[in-house]
């Protein structure tokens, strides 16, 4: 905001750069699921010996997920504004 509290208007190339920054973080989320995918495909075997070490385990791995899919949401949101379509 400007001094006199009115928004400043982004310009195209803020827009791009917005874009640009959600497309990437999108990206490492992607990536960020396929390491819990195979994290929990290696702990299996391990974890099935004890019960309460994997269900902390799987609490944690659970948590990352939850938390890695409401920062996607957020990069669609910013992908969303990017485009003009919020």
């Amino acid at each position: 905001m400007k001094s006199d509290n009115t928004p400043i208007e982004p310009d195209a190339e803020d827009m791009q750069q917005v874009f640009d920054e959600a497309e990437a973080i999108l990206q490492a989320l992607h990536s960020l699921a396929g390491c819990e995918m195979v994290l929990c495909d290696s702990l299996d075997q391990t974890l099935a010996r004890d019960p309460q070490l994997a269900h902390k385990a799987y609490a944690v791995i659970n948590s990352i997920g939850k938390w890695r899919m409401e920062a996607a949401e957020a990069a669609q949101k910013l992908l969303r504004v990017a485009l003009g379509k919020a």
